[in-house]
């Protein structure tokens, strides 16, 4: 995630990187976590293709107007440590971010 100054812990973040583990703990978590995000660009990836799926899902159904990109990873790798590696997967969330960080985006925020 991408820190931004601010008051409370919703407007503090611009953009949102998540891993396998997105949308949260249980679904309450996951819908309260939506709303403190409204529409901040969201990159979301996971390393199985159900699961990918079943998120899509979840978000299309609870938050048809959000702002997610998604990536089916390449291979099995549990961790961050994903991001080190110089993979076609890192250069795409290298480059989300340098987009979801440009001025143009934080106007359209």
């Amino acid at each position: 995630m991408v820190w931004n100054s601010g008051g409370s812990t919703g407007p503090c973040w611009r953009r949102s990187s998540a891993g396998p583990h997105w949308p949260g703990a249980t679904r309450q978590e996951s819908l309260e976590r939506l709303k403190r995000l409204k529409s901040r660009p969201q990159f979301i990836s996971h390393e199985k293709s159900q699961e990918l799926k079943n998120t899509r899902a979840y978000l299309a159904k609870n938050m048809p107007n959000g702002n997610f990109t998604f990536l089916q990873m390449s291979f099995r790798d549990h961790t961050d440590r994903w991001v080190l590696r110089d993979i076609p997967e890192r250069r795409a969330v290298r480059a989300w971010f340098r987009k979801a960080l440009s001025p143009e985006e934080k106007e359209g925020r």
